[in-house]
């Protein structure tokens, strides 16, 4: 004589997901992560480098653009995020964040689109 399995129980047998579909869940601990806080801009606050940098401590980047036809502000400052990004992949730079550099963008207009140039000045503390 044979038993008959339940379709529960021939799943479990074949590590088959329950009949509903959905697979059970391991419930998993999730750690959670930890966050420094910001060092404050004016030098009082402790933070990631041991303090915060005042304007005199942080490395200055100065990007110029000489274009033909001139951006508005917010877009060259906003076109300057890939080239900073570039310097601290470079290691031209320890990071981008406001406590690290001071940025200081401005554009020049030249008559003839041979004339057009970034150039970048970095000046450390």
């Amino acid at each position: 004589m044979s038993e008959r399995m339940s379709s529960e129980e021939f799943r479990r047998l074949l590590k088959l997901p329950p009949a509903n579909g959905n697979p059970p869940r391991p419930q998993l601990p999730r750690p959670i992560p930890k966050r420094l806080p910001a060092p404050a801009l004016d030098g009082k606050a402790q933070g990631v480098t041991g303090g915060g940098n005042s304007v005199a401590e942080r490395v200055r980047v100065k990007i110029k653009g000489f274009v033909v036809r001139p951006k508005d502000p917010d877009n060259h400052a906003g076109g300057c995020k890939a080239l900073i990004d570039q310097l601290r992949y470079a290691g031209l730079l320890e990071g981008d964040e406001p406590w690290r550099i001071v940025l200081e963008t401005d554009q020049e207009k030249v008559a003839h689109y041979s004339e057009e140039r970034t150039e970048i000045t970095i000046i450390y503390p």
